[in-house]
């Protein structure tokens, strides 16, 4: 088990609206199906892991609390630098400033470009 955490910046297109629409962060627990064979051996392989995040939409006035299940593949890498693809499903409540609150189905393709820490 690793744990992961990325920043959200979101940018919308589209509209006379055009400016970051939300920006946050998400943290994930990835547990892989391969055992690793060293203990200083840097995961990379099929993995599912829990999520939790928190964004603020800077259009909409609202924060959103993600809870749901990521499974995808982290891209195996000899330097720091490495590729994780997954699919997140969950659910995301919508706390509004000024409308009634609610909570919607989260789906998301993820593509993610990072580093080692």
């Amino acid at each position: 088990m690793d744990l992961r955490f990325t920043t959200i910046a979101n940018y919308h297109f589209g509209d006379e609206k055009q400016k970051f629409s939300d920006i946050g962060f998400q943290v994930l627990t990835p547990v892989f199906f391969r055992k690793k064979e060293l203990v200083n051996e840097r995961s990379h392989g099929f993995y599912i892991a829990p999520i939790a995040g928190y964004g603020r939409n800077l259009i909409y006035d609202h924060s959103t609390y993600l809870v749901g299940i990521e499974p995808g593949y982290l891209f195996s890498t000899k330097k720091k630098f490495t590729l994780s693809i997954g699919v997140q499903l969950g659910g995301s409540y919508f706390d509004y400033d000024v409308e009634k609150d609610k909570w919607v189905q989260h789906f998301g393709v993820k593509l993610n470009l990072g580093f080692w820490i």
